[in-house]
């Protein structure tokens, strides 16, 4: 017990710091949802960041950015983790948001993906932490909050 005060102690003057790591943490664009074979060739694991397109008649509310938070996640093998995003059927249990079974929901917009690669060793402990920390700051439309 007396070992679990001291790192948490230490866990207490690091924790400062890592926040404001996360918060310098910049998304990359990859592409947009149509391009499979990029999103494949994202074999890497981190954080991804799905977003739709703002239409016109929406991008006229001058709050909004061109392009809006859909959702947020994490995950070990981003590419294969989006593809399941996109491409699974609506009937299996997996959580994910099956773009394709919503037929005209998904291609009517224009939706990208975009990414924070992060190779880490104790990706269990930390990667929950960055991953809500973000949500939190980019505050996305679906996923659990």
């Amino acid at each position: 017990m007396h070992h679990i005060r001291i790192l948490d102690r230490r866990l207490a003057t690091l924790l400062p710091k890592f926040d404001r790591t996360v918060a310098a943490l910049k998304f990359t664009t990859i592409c947009e949802l149509g391009d499979r074979h990029r999103i494949r060739q994202q074999i890497g694991q981190g954080i991804y960041l799905i977003e739709i397109k703002v239409k016109s008649r929406i991008a006229k509310h001058v709050k909004l950015r061109e392009w809006m938070p859909i959702y947020i996640g994490k995950a070990r093998k981003i590419g294969r983790r989006v593809i399941e995003h996109i491409e699974l059927p609506l009937n299996k249990p997996t959580w994910a948001m099956k773009l394709e079974a919503r037929g005209r929901f998904f291609r009517a917009n224009r939706f990208r993906l975009r990414t924070i690669n992060l190779e880490l060793t104790h990706y269990d402990m930390l990667m929950p932490v960055i991953e809500r920390r973000l949500r939190d700051r980019l505050n996305p439309i679906v996923g659990k909050q």
